[in-house]
């Protein structure tokens, strides 16, 4: 059927066309620079990168059929709309559905299977994720497999007056929408126990809370996205259009946050090289009464840089244990401590 001409129409097309562009082109940088680091950095890409690759692709064609279903009437009044047009709705609606939860099924396992590489050499944590993955994998293939066979025929989700029945769709949008909360809930707060328990300062505990929490971006959207599922009726078609909207921005957040906790190695090297790039990563000035003055500055600079690289703490070239060494001295008697035939330069920080 050609696409109806909704232009003098009430809608809420366009910010969901907008954000069908914009989500998947903010996601896909992030793809892209996860390959880089497991690839280039790492040397290996693991079952988790496979999983988010695929993730990404699962989330372009779900957001593209969001886009051309503005152009078969999502996001339109109901009352301006011919039973023909609700049919077309209807099947762009299915086909959208089914990419949305494989959406949601590969980004969730994707961040907990980073979790269970990370802290999966305790024991406790290892089976509480794989509970919750359990959990995860189970109500979404359910979830997949009620909005494809709900209705039988098949045929009776889009064209309502034939023969046959549907499942409560209602009561199953609610009720999968509830678990699709509580999991994204068990997803944020998983790692935190074991953050907690890690033996480092505070600054760098805080430093790794906001990290994981990135999954609480995807929490919240979702949430989001429920409270606009409850307020579909009656007018179920123009709401649903803000809805889609959130789901959009649901899986790519979701995406982007499973992405972001493999991108530390990037970070580091790309901080290790911008020091090594500035002038605070190197220094030309010969020790002259006139230039101490300026070489003990780049000194402190570097110790700055490098104590902001590590997080607060550096290694101790000279301990062979090698333990960490706090830098809780004063940059001054960082610099005075060391030996006079040294230059800042030649200091490894």
């Amino acid at each position: 059927m050609a696409p109806q001409n909704t232009t003098h129409l009430e809608t809420t097309a366009h910010p969901v066309v907008v954000t069908a562009i914009a989500a998947p082109s903010v996601a896909a940088i992030f793809v892209v620079l996860l390959v880089y680091t497991r690839s280039f950095i790492n040397k290996m890409l693991v079952l988790e990168d496979y999983t988010s690759i695929a993730t990404f692709f699962s989330c372009v064609i779900f957001s593209v059929f969001i886009a051309i279903s503005t152009r078969h009437s999502l996001g339109m009044h109901i009352a301006d709309m011919s039973p023909a047009q609700l049919e077309d709705y209807w099947k762009w609606d299915l086909i959208s559905s089914e990419f949305y939860l494989t959406s949601l099924i590969g980004y969730k396992l994707a961040i907990l299977l980073r979790y269970n590489r990370i802290f999966g050499i305790s024991r406790k944590f290892r089976y509480s994720c794989w509970m919750v993955e359990f959990f995860t994998v189970g109500y979404l293939v359910s979830n997949l497999l009620t909005q494809t066979f709900g209705c039988q025929p098949i045929r009776k989700f889009w064209a309502k007056d034939i023969p046959g029945h549907c499942a409560n769709e209602d009561l199953a949008g609610n009720f999968y929408g509830a678990f699709n909360f509580v999991s994204d809930l068990m997803i944020a707060i998983l790692p935190m126990p074991m953050i907690w328990n890690l033996k480092m300062n505070r600054k760098e505990k805080i430093g790794l809370f906001l990290i994981f929490l990135t999954g609480a971006i995807a929490f919240v959207v979702a949430l989001t996205r429920w409270i606009y599922v409850l307020k579909l009726n009656p007018d179920r078609i123009y709401y649903g259009g803000i809805s889609w909207l959130w789901a959009i921005l649901e899986v790519n957040t979701g995406l982007i946050c499973g992405c972001s906790l493999a991108l530390k190695p990037l970070f580091r090297t790309a901080g290790q090289r911008l020091l090594h790039w500035t002038p605070m990563g190197r220094d030309d000035t010969e020790l002259t009464p006139y230039s101490r003055r300026s070489v003990t500055s780049t000194a402190k600079r570097q110790a700055v840089m490098s104590r902001w690289l590590s997080g607060g703490r550096k290694s101790n070239p000279s301990d062979p244990s090698g333990t960490v060494e706090s830098l809780d001295m004063p940059l001054n008697e960082e610099y005075a401590a060391q030996p006079k035939s040294e230059t800042p330069a030649a200091k490894e920080v």
